[in-house]
C-alpha cells in the first residue's frame, strides 16, 4: 500500500508541474531556442522537469537581454532634452526600468543573462551605455559566438537565484 501512495503523489506532482505557470512560459516560448545552438535538447517538446526549468533560465536571460537593449536604446527619453545624463542617472533610470527583471549575484557582479560571460553581464549592468557602441551593438543581432553555458560558468547557485522557483 505505501509504494501505491508513494506513486499517486508522485503522480499529482507531476501532473501539477504540467499545469504551472513555468511549463506555460516554457510551452510558448521554447521556439525561442533555435537562437542557442550550444543548447538543442532544450528546445524540443521536453517533458523533463529539470530541463523546463533550464531552458526556462535561459528564456528569461533572453527576455533580460532583450529588454535591456530596448531600454539603452530609448533611455534618452527618460531626460530633459538636450541634457547629457551622469554616468549615475543613466544607471539609475535602467535599474528602474529592469527592476522585475530575474537576476543572479556571482559576488558583486549582477548576471541579468546567464548565457553570457561575467565581462559582459558586467557591461549591461553596470556599463550599458557601452551598448549603443561597437562591438557591444552588434551583440543585439549576432550573440551566438558570445554564449556560455550558465550552468558550467555559474554552477548549481544558478538554481537557487531570481531564474528559477526551484525549492533548495
Amino acid at each position: 500500500m505505501r509504494l501505491f501512495e508513494f506513486l499517486e503523489k508522485k503522480k499529482k506532482r507531476r501532473t501539477a508541474f504540467f499545469k504551472s505557470e513555468e511549463y506555460k512560459y516554457y510551452l510558448s516560448n521554447r521556439l525561442r531556442l533555435k537562437e542557442f545552438p550550444i543548447f538543442p535538447y532544450l528546445g524540443k517538446n521536453n517533458r523533463n522537469e529539470f530541463d523546463i526549468m533550464r531552458a526556462n533560465i535561459v528564456l528569461q536571460g533572453l527576455d533580460n537581454k532583450e529588454t535591456i537593449e530596448i531600454e539603452v536604446e530609448n533611455i534618452n527619453t527618460h531626460f530633459e532634452v538636450g541634457k547629457k545624463p551622469t554616468h549615475e542617472k543613466y544607471i539609475l533610470t535602467l535599474r528602474e526600468r529592469t527592476i522585475d527583471s530575474p537576476y543572479y549575484f556571482d559576488g558583486n557582479i549582477k548576471i541579468f543573462i546567464p548565457f553570457f560571460s561575467r565581462a559582459l553581464n558586467t557591461v549591461y549592468s553596470r556599463d550599458p551605455e557601452k551598448l549603443l557602441k561597437s562591438p557591444f551593438l552588434e551583440l543585439r543581432d549576432s550573440f551566438s559566438g558570445s554564449l556560455v553555458d550558465p550552468f558550467d560558468t555559474y554552477g548549481s547557485e544558478l538554481y537557487n537565484s531570481h531564474f528559477s522557483r526551484l525549492v533548495k
